[in-house]
């Protein structure tokens, strides 16, 4: 990765338009691109020869040496597949180096060199190869020895390769090269080692490796190539540079037309499902789906036979019904085995068979979803079942599958990251030596993301008139334009898919290769659209934390209240849930916890099921334009109007407005006259904007409305509507199927809330910004959080009737086996009575220094009667006895009557004091230990101070515009300073409000010489500035401009205005009297109206001082319009 520079699709252009015959990929120790290369080869024209540059250890490739003899002992070879077994024995080869080899480098050695020898051709190396390096350091014997060893493995399929790009030592190597080759009889070979397509690419390149190593171009010493030679030459650029070693170029044309491998694609491999013996596929499926139709369908209709029937029916004509036992089979296994399992996701919830096999739990026909937009009968393609599980049992299911299906036949998936079009300015910037603020200055100008999708840099150059000014004036702007656009979307770095699983019928590596991941993961080297391509079958098992937290919801409720709840089956109209949503008060509750959807509850004011699925749906970029639309028709139904009134139908549930996909598919049914697989593949090709689909159905849509009557201006208008709708919209059975979810979560909140709260932290245990913001939720809610107890505390957070008790896993250092050991202990011999106590029952192991003192800095020992600084002062000393008593007494060194003299109670020895810290040093412990504040905040005492005087809360800050100057308050949880190039100093604050959402505040130079005296660690602080969104990861920071400690012991100057005051004369008479006072305390206004009143806080310049005679002066000249409180 960030080595490679060229892309598939130009080589092979530059290829053909030079006149080549073949080309050849040959990635170090990967073959990442094999399949992409074929594959676009075979479109071009030109021949692709698959290959791979091999890491060959000298040595058992088991061994695991010192990196620097490990390099010493590790050499390239390029190895080439002469036809399918070279192929597959390529694939063979790779997978073993990662799978056995890996160390640094994927390593083959002779063995399984050896061992995938057949149909591969074999050629001796570049400068780093094994022949070439011995001779080069002059061992002429040694390097004769290997090429005899190589040429008995691959007799007639070895070549002594012959590079020349320019670098001194390969002219003399190739001389040599040659001369063996003349006295052993063996043909030479010419290549290009091409790391970028045209000579021009160099640079770009440059940059690439720049990237990779963290450097900058100017930097001396850096890794760079020695040439600018590695780019792909012509026949003719080739032929003059190999003009002295005759033959070379001949052969090697001789050996690309050695090379023919045709890979199979578009076979269908699903793996192989047992059935009952007299059994095939397609009738096992028939049995098992009518059992399930009577299951789901105490009473069985007309429409839900029929629409069995014809879906059966389809999935026989496709081939598909392997595909669908498959999926039941381990679906149906992790219920058994108690996993939650999502209702559904994506289109599969559509389908009635899916539901009556148990894989979707959402009746397709209660809740109007339609077939065909998951299984097209007009497009043959796999269906794409993706399953949510329980996130703490996905592992499981998947080792379910390795199981029943054989290990070597289930991999997960790769995924790569590509330098994205805003991410290729920033790293251009960076490599070419421009200051921070260029880069940031363009990527600021680079339009939003849409759904988190980079458009690219050549369309942001389109939209962003601000970014195509800036290219155009030159200068720095360009140059880094122009270099960011030759890196955009090359392969950044290869990582897994987040649910991607691969199930083969056969071992995986007879059809792709494979690798392992960071945790041992076995993975495949083609990614997603490579797998399907081979026909494999690709199913997304994904971890979904909601369902942990239902789970252990009712976990919980079944502990404290002794009900089994089934939240599969409920009543989706309970009043108590429409209030709590209508309230806003959705934190925590699955897709609708965010900033933005909390503002749309409280305006929409939800009152049934279909909204909360019209609600997800709409919050997205495409139909997200329709929510003040929806929101105003829901609320006045004299205001709905329908797009067509041959639409009414389709659109009556969502008051006219288009809001699914499956509503765009009955459109172009109902008024073009489509039928439904052919409308969903108009739908598919308008959402990828297929421009030449779109082209060619657009003529045809309007006929067809015009055969129904509507006329072509009409026409025009619907077509054009439906164009940016249908590339961002869900479709209906994932919004319903995401609703049943988020329903369950708000069912569950409203009902039993201590139960969810804790569910919803220890879901968030590892996670430190989501801990903190569901502390403060619970807190608004009324439930305490207590401190983590030895005596009272789980494993996780623990619920009681009206709290929750932090869990012994939260605290830091203190790992999971040692929380088991001490819960043991206290289930086995009681609880603990004292430290002392504590420290005879546990495990010794439980006893290190770093464990006890982590929780008696989280209070773990609070309730024991002990302070914390006395604990801390003693627990060395006491453990230290504990731990030595223990081992004596294993040791048998304590007689019966020696135990009350020699083994007396530790209390008698040492005695803890009771000194204990200030709260100050006591809250930081705790921060330190749970990762946040638990028995008392520092922002307690001020917020009703805090809430007047800023207007944004940290959590809030995410929904602001970039450039937005907004005032936030909080503590100061984290400092970090720097010395800019000029010798000033800038510092970075981790700002946290009580929320419990932090963010990063930038206070360059000039603010911290004006304001450096407030910024303190632990400091509380409010801080106006400009929201930032940072250049390299788009997280929100604030610039700051201003820094303050509130006044504590002032409380702001506040003036009501009584209704009719409010005139510009009045006003304007107000703001000077304010201005002949100056001071620093703020000002309110009040500005009450008969309907409600307006809090405004006026700006900084308005801040007054109260002691000078400013009331006197207020109520004299503006008494009957106002009053006043201070």
């Amino acid at each position: 990765m960030l080595d490679g520079a060229s892309r598939i699709g130009e080589m092979f252009e530059a290829a053909a338009a030079a006149g080549m015959p073949a080309c050849a990929i040959t990635d170090h120790g990967v073959m990442y691109g094999a399949l992409d290369f074929y594959r676009s080869g075979v479109d071009s024209g030109v021949k692709p020869i698959l290959g791979m540059e091999g890491y060959l250890f000298d040595g058992d490739r088991r061994m695991k040496p010192q990196q620097a003899e490990n390099n010493e002992r590790t050499y390239h070879l390029t190895l080439l597949a002469e036809n399918d077994t070279g192929y597959s024995n390529l694939v063979g080869l790779s997978s073993r180096a990662w799978l056995e080899g890996f160390h640094y480098r994927p390593r083959t050695d002779w063995e399984i060199l050896s061992e995938h020898s057949e149909g591969v051709i074999c050629l001796s190396g570049c400068l780093s190869a094994e022949i070439p390096r011995l001779l080069v350091a002059g061992d002429r014997p040694g390097a004769m020895r290997k090429v005899a060893q190589y040429r008995e493995l691959f007799a007639d399929r070895f070549y002594l390769e012959l590079q020349d790009h320019g670098i001194p030592s390969q002219v003399p190597l190739n001389d040599e090269l040659v001369r063996i080759g003349r006295e052993l009889h063996i043909p030479w070979v010419a290549t290009n080692d091409s790391h970028y397509t045209h000579k021009d690419d160099a640079a770009a390149h440059d940059v690439l490796l720049c990237i990779n190593t963290g450097s900058e171009l100017s930097e001396p010493g850096r890794f760079k190539f020695d040439s600018e030679e590695f780019y792909l030459k012509t026949p003719e650029e080739m032929a003059k540079r190999f003009a002295r070693w005759p033959g070379a170029c001949e052969t090697t044309l001789d050996v690309a037309e050695r090379c023919n491998v045709k890979i199979a694609l578009g076979n269908l491999l699903l793996p192989r499902f047992e059935v009952p013996r007299g059994e095939s596929l397609e009738s096992h499926l028939d049995n098992e789906v009518r059992a399930g139709v009577k299951r789901r369908y105490p009473q069985i209709t007309t429409e839900v036979s029929e629409r069995a029937a014809y879906e059966l029916r389809v999935i026989a004509d496709m081939g598909f019904a392997g595909y669908f036992l498959i999926v039941a089979d381990f679906v149906n296994w992790a219920k058994r085995q108690g996993i939650r399992v999502g209702p559904g996701r994506g289109s599969a919830p559509g389908s009635l068979v899916s539901y009556a096999l148990g894989i979707t739990e959402l009746d397709p026909l209660a809740y109007n979803l339609m077939f065909e937009r998951f299984l097209n009968p007009e497009r043959i393609a796999m269906p794409d079942i993706d399953i949510d599980f329980d996130e703490r049992r996905r592992g499981d299911v998947i080792r379910y599958v390795q199981d029943k299906y054989g290990s070597d036949h289930v991999a997960q998936i790769i995924t790569y990251g590509t330098i994205k079009g805003k991410q290729s300015i920033r790293d251009a910037a960076r490599v070419l030596g421009f200051p921070y603020v260029e880069g940031d200055r363009l990527t600021k100008m680079y339009p939003p993301l849409i759904m988190g999708r980079d458009s690219g840099l050549k369309k942001a150059l389109d939209s962003s008139p601000e970014l195509a000014d800036a290219y155009e004036e030159g200068g720095a702007a360009k140059e880094i334009i122009d270099t960011a656009l030759k890196i955009e979307n090359l392969k950044r770095a290869a990582g897994i898919h987040a649910a991607g699983v691969v199930i083969g019928r056969d071992p995986l590596v007879q059809h792709l290769p494979l690798k392992r991941g960071d945790r041992g993961e076995v993975v495949t080297q083609f990614d997603m659209n490579g797998v399907e391509a081979l026909g494999l079958l690709k199913m997304d098992f994904l971890g979904l934390r909601n369902l942990t937290v239902i789970d252990l919801t009712r976990a919980y409720v079944k502990h404290n209240r002794g009900e089994d709840l089934d939240v599969d089956s409920l009543n989706l109209s309970d009043p108590d849930v429409y209030k709590m949503l209508q309230r806003g008060e959705s934190d925590g509750v699955f897709q609708l916890e965010s900033e933005g959807m909390r503002r749309l509850l409280l305006q929409l004011k939800p009152d049934c099921f279909e909204q909360i699925m019209a609600l997800i749906a709409l919050f997205r970029p495409g139909p997200m334009e329709q929510i003040p639309t929806y929101i105003e028709r829901k609320n006045d139904p004299s205001r709905i109007s329908h797009l067509n009134p041959a639409l009414e139908d389709i659109t009556r549930e969502t008051y006219g407005v288009l809001v699914y996909q499956e509503q765009i598919v009955m459109l172009l049914q109902k008024l073009a006259g489509y039928t439904a697989g052919e409308a969903d593949l108009v739908r598919k090709a308008i959402g990828k904007k297929k421009r030449d689909i779109m082209a060619a159905e657009e003529p045809r849509f309007i006929q067809g409305c015009g055969r129904a009557g509507v006329s072509e201006p009409e026409a025009r208008r619907l077509w054009a509507l439906i164009q940016p709708f249908a590339d961002y919209s869900f479709n209906r059975a994932h919004s319903a199927s995401y609703a049943y979810v988020a329903y369950q979560t708000a069912w569950l909140k409203a009902r039993y809330p201590v139960e969810y709260m804790a569910s919803l932290l220890t879901s968030v245990k590892d996670r430190k910004d989501d801990k903190p913001k569901y502390l403060s939720m619970a807190r608004k809610m009324g439930i305490p959080v207590l401190l983590p107890d030895v005596n009272t505390s789980g494993m996780d957070f623990t619920p009681t009737a009206d709290s929750i008790t932090f869990g012994l896993s939260a605290i830091r250092h203190v790992g999971e086996g040692v929380v088991e050991r001490i819960l043991e202990a206290r289930r086995n011999k009681g609880e603990f009575i004292s430290f002392f106590d504590f420290c005879r029952k546990v495990d010794y192991t439980c006893l290190n220094k770093k464990t006890v003192e982590s929780l008696i800095k989280a209070g773990a020992f609070e309730s024991l009667g002990h302070t914390r600084k006395g604990l801390l002062d003693s627990c060395e000393g006491i453990c230290a006895q504990a731990i030595e008593r223990r081992r004596r007494e294993e040791a048998g060194q304590f007689s019966l009557f020696s135990q009350v003299t020699q083994a007396g109670p530790l209390e008698a020895e040492i005695t803890i004091p009771q000194e204990e810290h200030p709260k100050s040093i006591l809250l930081a412990h705790e921060k330190e230990m749970l990762g946040l504040y638990v028995s008392d905040h520092p922002l307690f005492a001020v917020q009703g101070l805090m809430a007047r005087m800023t207007d944004c809360q940290v959590s809030a800050l995410a929904e602001r515009k970039p450039g937005e100057v907004v005032t936030i308050g909080g503590v100061v949880a984290g400092l970090t300073k720097r010395v800019t190039r000029k010798g000033q100093i800038m510092v970075t604050l981790l700002l946290e409000d009580l929320s419990g959402a932090n963010v990063e505040v930038i206070v360059f130079p000039s603010a911290y010489e004006q304001y450096a005296e407030v910024i303190q660690a632990d400091a509380i602080l409010l801080v106006k500035g400009r929201v930032d969104q940072d250049a390299r990861d788009d997280s929100i920071k604030l610039n700051a401009y201003e820094l303050a400690k509130p006044r504590l012991d002032e409380r702001p100057f506040e003036i009501r205005l009584l209704p009719g005051a409010c005139t510009p004369q009045f006003v304007g008479r107000l703001k000077d009297i304010l201005a002949d006072h100056p001071g620093t305390t703020q000002v309110f206004l009040h500005l009450a109206t008969e309907a409600k009143t307006t809090v405004l806080r006026l700006g900084s310049e308005f801040c007054v001082d109260t002691r000078n005679g400013l009331h006197a002066e207020l109520k004299a000249t503006l008494g009957s319009g106002l009053s006043i409180s201070a």
